[in-house]
Parts: structure tokens; C-alpha cells; sequence
């Protein structure tokens, strides 16, 4: 799972290959999460409409398994963009140190 960072596409979620951003060759798998997931919903409800009773039944709990999926893909899109923004605090913090190291280093060799 990949996010995207192109700026028409922002932040969007989409499933690859796990060798896309390797140097090897990849397979090219992909597919926008988004999409992937409404195209799923779209075949459940049109199978709700030719079975019986208790296939609904399994159906729609299969559905409420979906959506706990959904919310648990959300969670993680949110764990995520929690910690790039993590990743970029830390890296802003290296660099100020780094700065204040060269610095301090700069003064103690002009005295």
C-alpha cells in the first residue's frame, strides 16, 4: 500500500506491486484503494439482489466485515500521514542541530 504524491492525485492510497519502489523490475500491479473498494461494494449489492434469504444474510455480514476493513484501511491512512509528519519533525530537528553543532563548532575555532 502506497500513497500517492503527485499533485493530482495527492495523498490517494493506491496497491502496487512491492517491488515498486525497489530498483528491480516490478509486475506494474495497480490499483487506487478508493476504487478498488467501491468496485467491491458494487458486486455485493448487486448479489444481494439474486439470492435467497440466508445468502443475504451471510452477504451482508460479509459487508459489516467490509466496512470494518474500510475503517481499519482509514485508521492506518491516518497512522501514516501521523507519522510522514513525525518523520519530517524529526528530520526538521536533525538539521537544526546539525546547524547549531557547525555552529558552535565555527566559534570554538576562531577563540
Amino acid at each position: 500500500m502506497y500513497k500517492s504524491r503527485t499533485t493530482s492525485n495527492p495523498n490517494r492510497v493506491f496497491l502496487g506491486c512491492p517491488l515498486f519502489k525497489a530498483k528491480e523490475p516490478y509486475c506494474r500491479y495497480f490499483i487506487w484503494l478508493d476504487e478498488h473498494l467501491k468496485k467491491i461494494r458494487a458486486v455485493e449489492f448487486e448479489a444481494l439482489g439474486a439470492v435467497d434469504e440466508a445468502d443475504r444474510v451471510a452477504i451482508e455480514e460479509q459487508l459489516l466485515r467490509n466496512k470494518d476493513i474500510e475503517k481499519k484501511v482509514e485508521e492506518l491512512e491516518r497512522k501514516l500521514l501521523s507519522m510522514e509528519s513525525q518523520k519530517k519533525l524529526s528530520l526538521w530537528h536533525i538539521i537544526v542541530i546539525g546547524v547549531v553543532v557547525v555552529v558552535v563548532a565555527v566559534c570554538m575555532f576562531r577563540v
